[in-house]
């Protein structure tokens, strides 16, 4: 019989080997969606007193690898599913999860962990501005609000125990980040319709194109700018990501390229460059970030402690986390703890093949976030959201977190374990089936 920790994990199932979808005991049918699973046998988990999210997505991708097996056709049953789960878990070494899972009320219900209220909360601490007060306030409504109606309660147990971390919290209704034209004149006004969709970043794409179509000196332009937005951006507690000195220029300047908008694009080398030095130099905002592009290596930024950008040729422009030309959207940003993965699996030394084995699996959890997040705006979002099919096109962003930790922890040289490790999550996330969603991983900057 298998332990717990080595049990049978694919690295994903292809699509066709599982159901597309599930017919009820009354007959009608509805989509066959893996993460129902993982949150019935949390839920078992929760009833035996042994809480274990990720113990409930492995065992689940044992599951989907024996239903792709025994199954036959497109349809599959609740039943099935549940005999087939049962028979797996007990044979996998959990016969008591298995009774649990077999003696479930609601089948495919997750089970809410109770919450507690908090006489004194934190952020009541009579020293803080009262506009700071209000805003921690807010901030923890919504992320208990998150936490108990956007994500199951798989995610929220791994969240808490700190395997995963959940962006965007407090910001339930919203995408994490945005690209967004922001226009000298109604700069603010602009900037608070943005926050309306987007609510912790918004990338601006080469505002110098802009700007230095724009009568009067480069510095004194930049700056009137920059404090306009810097005090919107802040008044609205978002970060606001400027990209300058790209090569070519921003799609909604690109657009009118041709010899009646010549005007726009007009003195590349010249007055746009002086634009986008002038915004790098007044970088001194805390809600604002600058960020310069360089083509090559050897190029750099225009004065010290600015981050440099590569654009490489024909790959994507990066604007932001998750944002480029091609993607305009970030759905939400997920942190996966490698440090808390290798503590589960015995800490070092951590069998390499082991800790890939895993990862995949946790990647895989991970990418549930983006379901979650995703379903619940498509009931509850702004209808904004799905103009131009910008939540459709939102992609997901994980990060790992605690590669230098785990850099010495298995038997690889350290550098070509880190190396792979992203390379491992990428793969992990692009085979997961059945559902898809734009998926990147970023490293923390």
């Amino acid at each position: 019989m298998a332990e717990a920790n080595q049990l049978p994990v694919e690295n994903g199932v292809e699509r066709g080997l599982l159901p597309e979808s599930v017919r009820n005991s009354d007959g009608a049918t509805e989509p066959f969606e893996p993460e129902r699973i993982t949150r019935t046998l949390f839920a078992a988990t929760l009833r035996i007193g042994s809480p274990d999210p990720f113990l409930a997505r492995e065992l689940t991708e044992s599951v989907l690898h024996f239903l792709s097996i025994d199954r036959e056709g497109t349809t599959t049953t609740g039943q099935e599913i549940a005999e087939i789960a049962e028979k797996i878990v007990r044979e996998l070494g959990h016969p008591a999860l298995a009774r649990a899972y077999r003696e479930r009320s609601v089948p495919g219900r997750p089970v809410r962990e109770p919450q507690h209220k908090k006489s004194w909360p934190n952020w009541l601490q009579t020293q803080k501005p009262a506009s700071r007060i209000r805003q921690e306030a807010a901030s923890e409504t919504l992320s208990a609000f998150s936490l108990a109606e956007v994500y199951p309660a798989d995610l929220v147990s791994a969240h808490r125990e700190g395997l995963l971390s959940i962006g965007g919290l407090a910001s339930p209704m919203e995408l994490a980040g945005i690209c967004a034209h922001l226009p000298f004149d109604g700069l603010q006004e602009s900037l608070r319709e943005n926050c309306n969709l987007a609510s912790q970043f918004i990338a601006v794409d080469g505002p110098e194109y802009e700007l230095a179509a724009l009568p009067g000196e480069p510095d004194e332009i930049a700056n009137k700018y920059l404090q306009s937005l810097g005090f919107a951006a802040e008044s609205l507690d978002v970060q606001v990501i400027i990209n300058l000195n790209i090569g070519s220029p921003p799609a909604h300047m690109a657009e009118g390229v041709g010899p009646l908008f010549e005007s726009k694009v007009h003195d590349a080398t010249g007055r746009r460059g002086m634009m986008a030095r002038a915004l790098a130099f007044h970088d001194s905002l805390a809600n604002i970030r600058i960020r310069w592009h360089v083509s090559e290596l050897s190029e750099s930024a225009p004065r010290p402690g600015v981050p440099v950008v590569l654009d490489r040729p024909r790959s994507p422009i990066h604007l932001g986390s998750g944002l480029d030309r091609q993607t305009p959207a970030t759905l939400v940003c997920v942190g996966v703890n490698l440090t808390r993965l290798a503590e589960m699996l015995g800490g070092p030394p951590v069998s390499s093949e082991l800790f890939f084995m895993k990862l995949a699996s946790l990647t895989r959890f991970a990418k549930t976030a983006g379901h979650a997040k995703q379903d619940f705006l498509r009931k509850h979002g702004r209808p904004e959201l799905r103009e131009a099919f910008l939540l459709d096109r939102a992609r997901l962003v994980l990060i790992p977190d605690g590669l230098e930790e785990v850099a010495t922890m298995t038997e690889l040289p350290p550098a070509e374990f880190v190396r792979e490790i992203p390379r491992a999550m990428k793969l992990a996330a692009e085979q997961d089936r059945p559902r898809m969603l734009p998926v990147r991983i970023e490293l923390s900057e």
